[in-house]
């Protein structure tokens, strides 16, 4: 792997005493500010959060599903996944698959006490930005007198990237064109990818083109809440606590959006997100048959910069995510996913 895209493994650290108007350019600083900007690139994201699932799964399939944006960046995806066996004597076992990988686990009578952590590499994505469908299948095999398999919780990562391409969509900057003695010039191509112009596009690309996101703020899958009322019902005991990025030197909130995956919530079954401070949403409808919702969106308290831990100055902000129906029919509500989408 050459040097010139490398993405660090530590944060470059910027030393701020360098850059004074009216002294000399320094290369080093340039080039700390680029490996900077190659190393928040190149980090992935949460794309899922590790969460409780719960699910048991005899001789069957199980696919469990999530509605995420993209870094933009990323090219594989990594499965956590903690399973136990539901028998203490004999074995489990089974395949798990996401995009085009599948692997075999096999568990043994040691495993129902504590739970194993099993992680799937999901191969060959297409770097993208766009919101969609993200899965995970999981089967077990009860045919040889195994046992059968509990999901108890999952989660997904994007890995970071070892090397960014001297593309837009990669904000990578030749690395070896700021070192010390080397001429400092604008190429004029676009993307700009040599010396200090292009370190200049690559921040440009990851805070307003295509800027960085908090994908995985909230995400849940597993077995249905039936939700059948014509008033709001919040579907979890309490708020969650969350805090978006701030975008924006002014910025005070920021907005994030929420998808429900649910079945049969009849002809008027809506879904909505409520903050804390800012109230309700407005709401948005869910598919007629089965399937994700359409988005619905409210603002956040961001993130407080003057602080250790960006907590804003009035404490967490939190959200809900309510549904109604038509207080006839019930919907069958799977999994959620709350997110930043631009």
């Amino acid at each position: 792997m050459t040097s010139d895209g490398k993405v660090q493994l530590l944060r470059p650290r910027i030393t701020t005493t360098d850059l004074l108007v009216g002294a000399p350019v320094r290369a080093q600083t340039w080039l700390d500010v680029a490996s900077l900007a190659h190393w928040v690139s190149g980090r992935g994201q949460v794309v899922v959060p590790q969460h409780r699932v719960s699910m048991v799964i005899d001789n069957a399939t199980e696919t469990l599903r999530y509605y995420v944006p993209g870094s933009g960046r990323a090219m594989y995806r990594l499965w956590v996944l903690d399973v136990r066996s539901e028998d203490s004597t004999i074995h489990c076992e089974g395949t798990i698959a996401a995009g085009t990988a599948t692997q075999s686990y096999r568990l043994y009578r040691s495993d129902r006490s504590f739970p194993k952590m099993l992680t799937m590499l999901e191969p060959d994505i297409t770097p993208s930005s766009a919101e969609g469908e993200i899965t995970i299948d999981i089967s077990n095999d009860t045919t040889k007198g195994g046992a059968i398999l509990r999901v108890e919780s999952v989660g997904c990562w994007e890995l970071p990237r070892a090397a960014l391409d001297r593309t837009a969509a990669d904000c990578g900057v030749s690395l070896d064109s700021l070192f010390p003695r080397r001429p400092i010039f604008d190429d004029g191509i676009t993307p700009r990818v040599y010396s200090v112009s292009a370190v200049a596009q690559s921040i440009h690309e990851m805070t307003v083109a295509t800027p960085l996101r908090r994908i995985g703020h909230i995400g849940r899958w597993g077995y249905p809440l039936v939700i059948n009322s014509a008033s709001a019902i919040p579907l979890t005991v309490g708020p969650y606590r969350i805090v978006p990025r701030k975008d924006r030197v002014a910025a005070t909130t920021h907005t994030v959006r929420c998808r429900v995956y649910a079945a049969n919530p009849g002809s008027v079954g809506e879904v909505r997100l409520v903050g804390g401070t800012a109230g309700a949403g407005a709401w948005a409808s869910m598919a007629a048959g089965t399937g994700w919702s359409d988005p619905a969106e409210v603002d956040i308290d961001c993130e407080d910069q003057t602080t250790d831990d960006g907590q804003p100055a009035g404490g967490y902000d939190t959200v809900s995510v309510e549904v109604r129906t038509d207080g006839v029919s019930a919907a069958d509500v799977y999994g959620w996913c709350v997110y930043e989408y631009e």
